[in-house]
């Protein structure tokens, strides 16, 4: 890997890197007064989805109400089996999306999903359940996907003939629910910034605050981890989809699984045609200024082209103090894990001002 400390840059002071990126996260929408967290939209889920509730509050006694649960979601195909994961498994006042995609990632990995098929097939052959953690989802699946009659008649089980789900089925199925959660998020965020006058204003006060602290210039283009357009006059990239055809999926990085790469947001973004990063840069040498980005490792690819390919200047990570609270020492924590897993000296690279950490008024 290409470190950091080899990359040769020129200090603002000199004035021979006068292109900046703006790399922008979740951190920037809600600085700007959208609720565009998890739990803003969550909650959002819980008012507006139909029967969304109702699954909430059977969480801890799913096994009781398998049939009612099933009934829930084949009277609304908008609830989704992701919904009915999140729900059992993942903390519901997660504020970062990072952490679905996360939860997403993990799901995987430790082959729940395979063992949901497993299910699944188990019930094909032997028209019985296995009573396991699984049954709920199999039984959704089977109901929504497969169509299997539960019939014990003698005439239907001398004419049945069981049938496999196949792995690559199944989680091109799975990514079918995931995408009733991104068309849902997708009308969640359209109907936030349209309650949101002051978005784009607040938008525009920012991203000037940002190039006032850094590098004093205004020619800039934005590459954006969000779904949120911009003003029509800057340039700007929406790294995982846009806000009408959001990605949630998983890095490259560590996924194991040859059917679930479906889920990758490598893959994604080549299926729905997004531009290429380096295509949308060119070959300008930059500064780089980020801002409202979690460093997560899901992303870790993209940090590691940004730094890399783009960073010929300097890089200056931006954070802004919010709920009463000086956040500079977590932030610091955060930039130096990610500068360490680019195999760099974090102290060296500040100490002779290829990095640089501002701290930005909010709005």
């Amino acid at each position: 890997m290409k470190k950091i400390n080899d990359l040769n840059f020129q200090k603002k002071g000199n004035r021979q890197i006068d292109n900046s990126i703006i790399v922008t996260g979740n951190g920037f929408d809600l600085t700007c007064g959208l609720e565009s967290g998890y739990e803003h939209f969550f909650k959002w889920c819980t008012d507006n989805i139909e029967n969304y509730v109702n699954v909430l509050n059977l969480k801890s006694n799913l096994e009781y109400y398998l049939d009612l649960i099933r009934d829930y979601f084949k009277k609304n195909d908008k609830l989704s089996i992701w919904d009915l994961y999140f729900i059992i498994y993942t903390p519901l006042n997660i504020d970062l999306w990072c952490n679905i995609e996360k939860e997403i990632h993990n799901s995987i990995n430790i082959n729940f999903w395979d063992n949901v098929l497993l299910s699944i097939n188990y019930y094909i052959k032997n028209l019985k359940w296995q009573e396991n953690e699984y049954l709920i989802f199999s039984a959704i699946f089977i109901d929504r996907y497969y169509g299997i009659k539960e019939d014990r008649t003698p005439l239907f089980k001398q004419l049945y003939k069981p049938m496999e789900i196949t792995s690559q089925q199944f989680y091109d199925d799975l990514l079918q629910e995931l995408s009733i959660l991104e068309t849902r998020f997708s009308k969640y965020l359209t109907i936030e910034l349209e309650k949101n006058d002051n978005y784009y204003s607040n938008q525009n006060a920012l991203i000037k605050s940002l190039l006032k602290f850094t590098t004093e210039n205004d020619n800039f283009k934005i590459l954006s981890f969000n779904y949120t357009p911009y003003d029509k006059n800057i340039r700007f990239l929406n790294i995982h989809g846009n806000l009408s055809n959001p990605i949630f999926g998983i890095s490259d990085l560590n996924n194991k699984h040859t059917d679930a790469a479906i889920f990758t947001k490598s893959f994604r973004r080549t299926i729905i045609d997004l531009p290429h990063m380096p295509e949308f840069i060119g070959n300008q040498k930059n500064n780089i200024i980020f801002y409202g980005t979690s460093f997560n490792d899901l992303d870790f690819d993209h940090y590691n082209l940004i730094i890399n390919s783009f960073g010929d200047g300097q890089i200056f990570f931006c954070y802004s103090n919010y709920g009463g609270k000086d956040r500079k020492s977590e932030y610091i924590k955060s930039v130096k894990r990610l500068i360490e897993k680019l195999e760099s000296n974090f102290l060296h690279l500040i100490e002779h001002e290829k990095i640089i950490i501002k701290e930005i008024n909010t709005i």
